[in-house]
Parts: C-alpha cells; sequence; structure tokens
C-alpha cells in the first residue's frame, strides 16, 4: 500500500476506509452466525461483496488511468 499512497494518496485513503469497513463488518459474522441471526449476516454479507466490488472498481479504473498516462508519455 506505500506505493500506492506515493502515487494517489485519495486512492489509498479510499482503499484503507473500505478495507476497514470490510474488516469490521468481518468481525460481525461470526457473532451473526453464532447466534443464529440470519438476516444481519446476510445483510453485513451484502455490505462486504459491495465494498469489494467497489475496491475492484477503484483499482481498475486506476489501473487503466496509469495505462492511458504511461502511453500518452511515450508518444
Amino acid at each position: 500500500m506505500s506505493i500506492l499512497a506515493k502515487s494517489n494518496l485519495m486512492l489509498a485513503s479510499l482503499l484503507t476506509d473500505k478495507l476497514y469497513a470490510i474488516e469490521v463488518k468481518l468481525g460481525l459474522l461470526l457473532d451473526y452466525i453464532q447466534n443464529n441471526k440470519r438476516s444481519e449476516w446476510c445483510r453485513e454479507q451484502q455490505y462486504i461483496v459491495n465494498y469489494l466490488n467497489d475496491i475492484v472498481l477503484v483499482l481498475t479504473e486506476a489501473l487503466y488511468k496509469g495505462k492511458r498516462n504511461l502511453e500518452d508519455s511515450m508518444g
């Protein structure tokens, strides 16, 4: 993450926030599973999937932007 942080602080901040949120949600899942709270478990699982999708989209966009910048600089 340090290389990413040096190149794009906003991207690194967004990813850090999303990864922290996923960590928190995963922590909740164990309690929900043990206490048979299916609706809460499903809700948290959906948040996790959405956060992971957001991360993939942001990283894909950053990759394409980096490729375009490299192509533009090369001529």
